[in-house]
Parts: structure tokens; sequence; C-alpha cells
């Protein structure tokens, strides 16, 4: 993903809260598998740690999850 700079979305299953993030900006080894990626970070918005990460399309996502 960072290679070809591609975004990674981030989604709060708990408050939906949701962003975009750069993953070379992400402090884990490159290496590390996209779902993994969500284990290790929690909601800005209300401290879940219940994160969802995919590397899919941004509106791609919204739509199925905003439905």
């Amino acid at each position: 993903m960072i290679r070809e700079d591609k975004l990674l979305w981030v989604y709060c299953r708990d408050c939906g809260h949701e962003r975009d993030v750069n993953p070379a900006n992400v402090p884990l080894p490159g290496d590390t598998p996209v779902p993994d990626v969500g284990k290790h970070m929690r909601c800005s918005v209300c401290q879940s740690k219940n994160i969802d990460t995919t590397p899919t399309a941004a509106l791609t996502m919204r739509a199925r999850w905003h439905g």
C-alpha cells in the first residue's frame, strides 16, 4: 500500500468514526497485514479498540457500512 501510495480506511465499529490514513504514518512494520493494523489502533473519538481497517476504496466501504 505504501509503494502504491494508497490510503488505509479506518472505521470504528462502536461509534462510526472513520478516516483515511496514510499507511506510511502508522507506527507498525510495513509488512503488517492490513486487518491486523486495526488491532493496534484506538478510536480518537470514543477510545474504542473495535477498529476495522481495509485497503479497499474508501467510498466503496463507506457505502457498505452506511448503506
